[in-house]
């Protein structure tokens, strides 16, 4: 009888932490980089335009961070349960926030959090994330998706070049690697890639709507060449943990 009636108890205090945990906990974590903004409406308060075009509104922004144009990298729950006097962006708590270094330009930054974001989707497998981000996936059923990526994984962003941006287009090139299952290291060369894209600025935030693998002239043909040139520009060569590993 004893035994039962602690099996009950605890039973019951798992019940109420269950209970009392939060529907928001369950969402999946942000990760994004951008710009601190002071936003004049309802008396002022501070928001964050994201990198990826999101407009962020913080409940609990840290007031050293509190200050027009500061660069930020964050990780963050979304508060879909709360609503403000003044709906200006998405509703985030803050879970980390750090200064971000500010040498590269918002274009940069924007085309890389993207690109990024593409060959997660790639290295995932994840068609549903690949739409998120690339226009040019809408249509693409599950089969022509695992057609497309064929027997290449390990998908790994290198290096952004951006040819010309405005508030709505972003365009230029990257150059990414992959590799085929069973290479023991990547041959120089023979796993490397170069896309031209084109980013447009949406009403959800930036997409790709345009790319095309089109070589450019002027690249490094070998893999010790690609890495060099991404460590001369970003002190790393893997782009894909530039901010967050």
């Amino acid at each position: 009888m004893k035994i039962k009636s602690t099996s009950l108890y605890l039973l019951v205090i798992l019940l109420v932490i269950v209970a009392a945990v939060p529907a928001w906990a369950a969402d999946a974590e942000l990760q994004r980089t951008g710009r601190v903004v002071h936003v004049e409406l309802a008396g002022g308060f501070y928001g964050i335009l994201g990198d990826d075009g999101v407009k962020y509104q913080p409940t609990n922004l840290p007031h050293q961070y509190r200050k027009d144009g500061t660069l930020v990298k964050f990780i963050a729950w979304p508060r879909e349960d709360m609503f403000t006097s003044v709906m200006w962006g998405k509703v985030i708590e803050i879970k980390t926030m750090e200064n971000l270094n500010g040498s590269l330009s918002d274009a940069e930054r924007t085309a890389i959090y993207l690109l990024g974001k593409r060959l997660e989707a790639f290295n995932q497998k994840d068609l549903v994330k690949l739409q998120d981000v690339d226009s040019q996936s809408k249509g693409l059923l599950p089969q022509q998706f695992m057609d497309w990526l064929g027997s290449y994984t390990n998908f790994t962003l290198r290096y952004v070049n951006i040819g010309s941006a405005d508030s709505t287009t972003i365009t230029g090139f990257c150059i990414y690697t992959r590799e085929l299952p069973g290479s023991m290291d990547l041959k120089d060369g023979e796993n490397i890639a170069a896309l031209q894209f084109t980013l447009s600025r949406k009403r959800d935030g930036w997409k790709l709507t345009d790319s095309s693998a089109a070589g450019v002239e002027g690249l490094p043909q070998t893999l010790s060449g690609v890495k060099e040139l991404a460590r001369q520009k970003y002190g790393t060569d893997n782009l894909n943990t530039l901010w967050f590993q």
